[in-house]
């Protein structure tokens, strides 16, 4: 299992040369940051979303929600 997460500034498209490569050999997740790519702009909160925190969870909320155990996270850090 392995959970793909884009930078700031892009979205999941991002791995779309990367996901083949994985594909063969394990399940591989991809989301959209909120704010990015086809996210619900509305679920967008300031508070959350002022620290990395809010992004932090939100990968806690995806491998939550569809019940993911044992996953390799890769992550890309954005400079700002």
């Amino acid at each position: 299992m392995v959970v793909l997460a884009h930078g700031f500034g892009c979205d999941q498209n991002m791995w779309r040369l990367t996901v083949p490569a994985l594909a063969d050999r394990y399940r591989v997740v991809l989301f959209d940051y909120v704010g990015s790519g086809k996210s619900d702009l509305s679920a967008w909160s300031e508070e959350r979303y002022s620290t990395l925190a809010g992004y932090a969870q939100d990968v806690v909320d995806v491998c939550e929600e569809l019940d993911l155990r044992q996953v390799t996270f890769v992550g890309i850090r954005s400079v700002r």
